[in-house]
């Protein structure tokens, strides 16, 4: 008897190659953790009380991007200089 996976398993694999196929597309630019971050990582951590990895996120974007995409609600009432939008992942601009 065959067994079949949970359909919850197959879409989060799904949601994996999607993921993958994004982050490797022509239009996103993976950005390094330069000494220019890291600086705004300290400062960001001790005036903003965001987790470790929150941090580290802001303060990569803040060295490069203009626009900064979240999921987290938390992030709307933050001013982090050097980015000057944050966007939900829907695209609206907070």
């Amino acid at each position: 008897m065959a067994t079949q996976r949970p359909k919850k398993r197959c879409a989060l694999a799904r949601g994996k190659c999607t993921w993958k196929k994004f982050f490797s597309s022509q239009e996103v630019e993976i950005l390094p953790f330069t000494m220019e971050a890291a600086g705004r990582y300290s400062m960001i951590r001790a005036e903003m009380h965001v987790s470790q990895a929150d941090a580290i996120h802001l303060a990569t974007a803040a060295a490069g991007v203009d626009l900064f995409f979240t999921n987290d609600d938390d992030f709307q009432k933050l001013v982090i200089s050097g980015i000057r939008f944050f966007a939900d992942l829907d695209g609206k601009v907070i």
